[in-house]
């Protein structure tokens, strides 16, 4: 058991988001816990590439989401305590938040979706939420951080994004794990989401006092034509991304999708040149282990 330990819910459409994630992982020389929280049929490519390719890896705990939400006591509040089959999505997108209950033993946590790239080494990240008892987590893209101090309950009705992103999520479980659990009944609630669900939460309870922002552009990665990204090859020919100099921590995108490419600007060298390096290194990562294990 590792001191710190990462937490993913993914279905058999987020495959190839989990491979290149997990070789982020490994190939950067993060030292934490992976658990992994799936949903598919048992014959299923996730469940064959889990068997295959992770049951032999020490720090990934996979977990079959179906099993889980049958086999214990759902701890939340009535109005969602229904059978997980009629609300699949519901339990694989939030359950996240529910877990690490059970992981109160790690000194702190991260929580990312199955489509962020770790592409650096991130153990600082966790000795800091441990250390201070402080929730790290990006500021959104395009929102000031000043706008934090001022933003009103108001402003959740609007058509923007929230000051903060909802992934990556660094805090102490022992400290944050039960206001963390308010956040899929809200969202079911309200429903506009996990991220304003967040945001809301922090407002209500004066968390974001209690924040300590990342840059997004280090750790999202996803506007276009905000930052000339770049590859860098550093101590043994290790590759990083850049962005102004710095190095970045995760990408976040469905990079393997038809919907994804699209989105890549063909008319803005920048943009362009972002996209394409964004998919290289997704593609690069999700091959880097492929098949292979505990290299």
């Amino acid at each position: 058991m590792n001191n710190h330990a990462i937490i993913v819910t993914a279905d058999y459409k987020l495959l190839p988001g989990v491979k290149a994630l997990i070789n982020g992982i490994k190939y950067y020389g993060n030292e934490a816990d992976f658990y992994l929280l799936f949903w598919d049929k048992p014959d299923g490519d996730f469940h064959q590439y889990v068997d295959s390719n992770l049951r032999s890896l020490d720090f990934v705990f996979p977990i079959d989401l179906r099993e889980l939400v049958h086999d214990e006591s759902i701890r939340v509040e009535e109005s969602v305590q229904v059978h997980a089959e009629a609300n699949a999505k519901f339990y694989l997108k939030f359950w996240r938040h529910y877990y690490p209950a059970k992981l109160l033993d790690y000194d702190s946590i991260a929580i990312f979706d199955a489509d962020m790239l770790i592409c650096n080494n991130i153990m600082d990240y966790f000795e800091i939420a441990n250390k201070t008892g402080r929730i790290l987590i990006p500021r959104n893209t395009g929102i000031y951080a000043q706008e934090i101090d001022n933003y009103s309950e108001t402003a959740f009705s609007q058509s923007y994004a929230p000051p903060c992103h909802s992934m990556p999520l660094f805090y102490d479980p022992k400290k944050h794990h039960e206001f963390f659990s308010l956040v899929p009944e809200l969202a079911r609630k309200i429903g506009r989401g996990e991220m304003v669900a967040i945001n809301y939460l922090f407002h209500k309870f004066s968390k974001y006092q209690d924040l300590i922002l990342l840059p997004n552009s280090l750790w999202l990665g996803t506007r276009w034509s905000d930052l000339n990204y770049e590859i860098l090859y550093g101590n043994k020919g290790m590759r990083h991304i850049t962005a102004a100099g710095d190095r970045c921590f995760s990408i976040h995108g469905r990079w393997w999708t038809d919907e994804w490419i699209k989105k890549i600007p063909s008319s803005d060298d920048v943009g362009m040149n972002n996209g394409l390096l964004f998919q290289e290194m997704f593609t690069w990562l999700g091959q880097l282990y492929e098949g292979v294990n505990n290299e």
